[in-house]
């Protein structure tokens, strides 16, 4: 692998999406260091780190490592967009169905994962996300009979994270836009993106 080739890549795909180097790490799970080494080549990146910097930008990691530097950043195409939509919505079901919400993009990611690597980065924050949404929703059930007030709004509180988080996030991922789930659990972890020296 070139590293200078990555460096110039990924600094130019960053650049051209607007992003600072501590916005694309957040974005990437990575530290701003690891983007900051990747950009001087200063070490050879890991495959991992590669794999969350293209899935946080959006592209394939052959583009960041191999192909050479467009005028326009790369997109991938609407299905894929759609597909991570969908995936973003699955949770919606557990309004109807109980722990639908958790279970629908969890087996949706466990299905579609190996298919590309953003539905795996994704599908790992729906999850985290989902698990940390029920266990707010069993502790402000728990809540009702104590402090029915208190439980009442966790409850309420949880439902709408989820609703507005799922259709927030589903409109990111179809602009192929970076997606944020605040409050997640890392049950699910991904790699740690860190950079060989």
């Amino acid at each position: 692998m070139n590293k200078e080739l990555v460096a110039r890549n990924l600094l130019h795909q960053r650049t051209s999406r607007g992003l600072t180097q501590e916005q694309l790490a957040e974005q990437a799970g990575v530290t701003a260091r690891t983007i900051q080494r990747v950009e001087a080549a200063a070490g050879t990146p890991q495959l991992t780190t590669l794999a969350l910097l293209a899935s946080a930008l959006g592209i394939s990691v052959q583009e960041l490592a191999q192909a050479p530097v467009a005028d326009t950043p790369s997109r991938p195409a609407a299905k894929d967009n759609g597909t991570l939509a969908l995936l973003h919505l699955l949770p919606l079901l557990g309004l109807v169905v109980p722990f639908a919400h958790v279970l629908a993009p969890l087996f949706f990611w466990l299905y579609a994962r190996p298919l590309d690597v953003r539905l795996d980065t994704q599908g790992r924050a729906v999850v985290n996300f989902q698990v940390a949404m029920t266990l707010g929703i069993g502790l402000g059930v728990g809540l009702l009979v104590l402090c029915f007030p208190v439980g009442a709004l966790l409850l309420l509180g949880c439902y709408g994270l989820v609703l507005g988080m799922s259709l927030v996030n589903a409109r990111r991922a179809l602009r192929n836009q970076p997606v944020h789930y605040p409050l997640a659990l890392p049950v699910l972890r991904t790699a740690t993106g860190e950079v060989d020296s």
